[in-house]
C-alpha cells in the first residue's frame, strides 16, 4: 500500500518552520504502519529540506507552492476560498497540475492530509483520502491521539455532512455512561497545576458572572478559520466584549500569534468584562479553562 502525506504548502504564519509538528505527525504515523506501507511525503520544498531532521524518513515529494499559489493569480482569497469551499469554488488545471507532478511515480492508494486541499481529489481520484485532526481534550499530560474522518475537514466532516445519520444510528453506548466518562475527562483537566493555577486567578476577577472563554485562532494558518481572512483580534475581542457586558470575557492565545503587553493592558482598561489571563498561561492552555467556561468562542 502507498500512503501519501500531503501537507499543505503555501499557509504557515510567515514561516515555514512552524509546519514541522505536521511533518512529525506524520512521522509518528509512519513508524507506527511501516511494517505494510509505503510513505511519502508532499510538501513545499524548504520543509523537503528539513522533513528527515523533522522525523519524517520516507520518500519526500517537492511541491512548487508558489506555482500553486499563482495557479489562483497569487490572491490568498481566491486560495482560501478553494481551501475552505472546495470543488464548488473552481479548480485551476494549474493547479491539479502541480500536484501531479510533485507526485511523479509515486501513486498513492491512501491519502493522508490535515487540511481540505480539494485539489486532491481531482489529482488523485482512485485514492482514499482520509483527513486527519488532532484528537479533542485531554490533550495536556494525556497521550497524542488522531481523529481519521472520511468525509472532510471540518467544513465538509462527517459531523457536518452525516450529522442526521450519526444522531439515528445506534451506537450502543450508555448514555450515563458517556456522561460520567465526560465528567472524569473534565476532571483529570481541573486537576492539572495549570487549573489549579487558573482557578486562583479566575476568583479574584470572576465575582460570580458567566466566563466565556474565547480561544483565538491565528491568521494565515491550517484551518478553516486560519485560511479566511477573518476578523482581526483587537475587533473581534472588543467586538465580544461588547456583546457580552454582563460576563467576564477571557481570551486565550494560540501559541504562534498573541497580542503585546501594552495593547492587553489598553483593552481591559476599556472593557471592564474583558480580563486577559497571566502571560505564562495564555498562550496554548485553553484547556485548563475548560472546566470553569459557561461558553466557548472559538
Amino acid at each position: 500500500m502507498r500512503i501519501l502525506c500531503y501537507l499543505e504548502p503555501a499557509t504557515f504564519r510567515h514561516d515555514p518552520n512552524l509546519l514541522r509538528p505536521w511533518v512529525s505527525w506524520y512521522g509518528d504515523i509512519q513508524v507506527s504502519n511501516a511494517a505494510f506501507a509505503e510513505f511519502a511525503l508532499m510538501c513545499n520544498p524548504w520543509v523537503a529540506e528539513f522533513a528527515p531532521a523533522w522525523q519524517f524518513s520516507g520518500h519526500i515529494l517537492p511541491i512548487d507552492e508558489v506555482r500553486l499559489q499563482e495557479a489562483f493569480g497569487f490572491d490568498r482569497t481566491a486560495y482560501a476560498r478553494a481551501q475552505t469551499l472546495g470543488l464548488g469554488a473552481g479548480i485551476p488545471r494549474d493547479a491539479v497540475d502541480t500536484v501531479v507532478a510533485a507526485a511523479a511515480s509515486f501513486q498513492p492508494d491512501v491519502i493522508l492530509t490535515f487540511s481540505e486541499a480539494p485539489w486532491l481529489r481531482v489529482a488523485f481520484p482512485a485514492a482514499t483520502i482520509l483527513w486527519l485532526e488532532v484528537a479533542p481534550t485531554p490533550r495536556l499530560h494525556a497521550p497524542a491521539a488522531f481523529f481519521v474522518d472520511a468525509c472532510g475537514h471540518q467544513s465538509r466532516s462527517a459531523l457536518n455532512v452525516c450529522a442526521d445519520r450519526l444522531l439515528e444510528h445506534d451506537w450502543g453506548v450508555d448514555i450515563a455512561s458517556m456522561s460520567a466518562l465526560i465528567a472524569g475527562r473534565r476532571g483529570l483537566v481541573a486537576d492539572l497545576t495549570e487549573a489549579r493555577q487558573m482557578r486562583g486567578w479566575l476568583g479574584a476577577h470572576r465575582q460570580g458572572r458567566d466566563l466565556v472563554l474565547l480561544a483565538l485562532q491565528p491568521r494565515d494558518w491550517i484551518t478553516y478559520e486560519g485560511f479566511q481572512e477573518g476578523v482581526p483580534m483587537v475587533e473581534l475581542l472588543m467586538r465580544t466584549s461588547t456583546r457580552l457586558p454582563d460576563a467576564v470575557v477571557v481570551p486565550t492565545f494560540h501559541p504562534v500569534e498573541t497580542l503585546p503587553q501594552g495593547m492587553q493592558q489598553y483593552l481591559e482598561r476599556r472593557f471592564s468584562n474583558l480580563r486577559f489571563p497571566p502571560v505564562e498561561i495564555s498562550a496554548g492552555w485553553t484547556e485548563a479553562l475548560l472546566p470553569f467556561a459557561s461558553e466557548l468562542i472559538t
